[in-house]
């Protein structure tokens, strides 16, 4: 680009769907997923897991949908193991 245009510039005109980067930066993920349960809903939201009513754990716009997380149970494909390291 010519010129420097801001995340907030983007999010608020031509790129709404780009919103959930504004939570990435903002330190909210790692302040409020702390657990293993929490890191592991977080990544069944990511990946696409619903709530029983079709609820969703994450939205483009706003980010990941904490209320909704405890909810999300993992689709067909997802084999239930999530590795990582905490630390």
């Amino acid at each position: 680009m010519r010129s420097y245009v801001s995340l907030d510039e983007l999010v608020e005109g031509p790129l709404p769907n780009f919103g959930y980067q504004k939570q990435l930066v903002s330190g909210e993920l790692e302040t409020r997923l702390q657990t293993r349960d929490q890191i592991e809903k977080f990544l069944i939201g990511m990946y696409n897991g619903r709530g029983p009513n079709g609820e969703s754990g994450f939205d483009p716009r706003s980010g990941v949908l904490f209320d909704n997380l405890a909810q999300l149970r993992p689709w067909s494909n997802f084999s239930g193991k999530v590795s990582y390291e905490l630390g």
